[in-house]
């Protein structure tokens, strides 16, 4: 294998782990808004309708 085709390769490997690191935060941070958006939707609900109380 020569010497660039290796090097480029090490450089893919190295830079597509990152951006798999990066996918894999971006699905996990989505599921877990997902997850939690229900009670931060109730919280605020809850919060406007005591305002509205005062």
């Amino acid at each position: 294998m020569p010497s660039e085709q290796a090097e480029r390769a090490a450089l893919l490997m190295y830079y597509g782990g990152d951006l798999v690191d990066l996918v894999l935060i971006v699905m996990w941070y989505r599921t877990r808004m997902r997850r939690y958006s229900w009670t931060l939707r109730g919280i605020w609900r809850t919060r406007t309708a005591a305002r509205r109380l005062r």
